[in-house]
């Protein structure tokens, strides 16, 4: 089986060192876990509610993407999730495979083929669908089969969602670019007016691919680099290429941050915030 890794390449882009806070043993309070699985490995996180309170937060990357059910199965033994004994457990599937429906426009017979005409044909999929209604819209996406089966049978009890179908429920104002920074991949999340105007991931494998995919959004949406506000989570950090790069072109750049509402474990504190507030972000949605 292929290695699997808790740190966090290429150089230059991310900071080289991953997030590995296992929970502690014993906790009080009734715990629930939140499963982030995407394309770019798994993340973990263990939290009380109440206020809410970070207990534990793990984040894998998979070298070889052709091992990644056996990687999945290694983290679920490691990480000592069984023993936790979860009160909730929230599965929130991240894959690039997804797209935003208006409900005027839903039809559920036609998921397969939209899916088919935006990604291509593929057999080896699960499709799903959360309805937002206060968006009054329909999020459908595919889960790769074998990955869909292998949380089914080790969590049957556990609610699944797509990540995009909660982080779109925050009220935003503005012209406002969310970026996301994954392992070899972002997702971009853009307002223009307060409105909801795309969700979508890129692979990447240079700054300038990022840069490129930010000001291409840009651009088809008729928005000015300079005039639009990009708020960044994920592993980036200022003295990075990456920043750099995006600075050149973004006059209004910063990085999201926890709320101080949300508690977080002490050693959680030697990382910048903003590494892992798009999880601390999923926690409060499925309150």
């Amino acid at each position: 089986m292929s290695k699997i890794i808790l740190i966090l390449p290429p150089q230059n882009i991310y900071l080289k060192t991953g997030c590995n806070i296992p929970i502690k043993t014993g906790e009080s309070t009734p715990v629930h876990l939140i499963l982030e699985l995407g394309d770019f490995g798994l993340s973990v996180m263990w939290f009380t509610k109440n206020p809410i309170s970070i207990k534990g937060l793990s984040v894998y990357i998979f070298e070889d993407e052709d091992d990644y059910i056996e990687n999945i199965k290694s983290v679920f033994k490691s990480s000592n999730i069984e023993s936790t004994k979860p009160a909730s457990i929230q599965i929130c599937y991240n894959y690039k495979e997804s797209m935003l429906v208006p409900d005027k426009y839903y039809q559920s017979e036609l998921n397969y083929h939209m899916l088919s005409l935006l990604y291509g044909d593929s057999e080896d999929n699960f499709i799903k669908d959360d309805h937002i209604e206060n968006f009054a819209i329909h999020n459908i996406y595919r889960i790769p089969k074998n990955i869909y089966d292998l949380i089914q049978h080790q969590f049957p009890d556990a609610t699944a969602i797509h990540s995009s179908s909660l982080q779109i429920q925050h009220n935003k104002e503005g012209h406002v670019l969310y970026c996301v920074v994954f392992y070899d991949a972002i997702k971009v999340i853009l307002y223009v007016d307060g409105l909801l105007n795309l969700v979508q991931q890129f692979k990447y494998s240079s700054p300038e691919d990022v840069a490129y995919h930010l000001l291409n959004t840009c651009q088809q949406h008729d928005m000015k680099p300079s005039e639009i506000k990009l708020r960044l989570y994920g592993m980036i950090v200022k003295d990075s290429n990456l920043y750099q790069q995006l600075h050149n072109y973004f006059l209004d750049i910063d990085f999201i941050t926890i709320p101080e509402e949300i508690n977080v474990r002490q050693e959680m504190n030697n990382l910048p915030a903003h590494f892992f507030s798009h999880l601390t972000e999923l926690a409060t949605c499925v309150l």
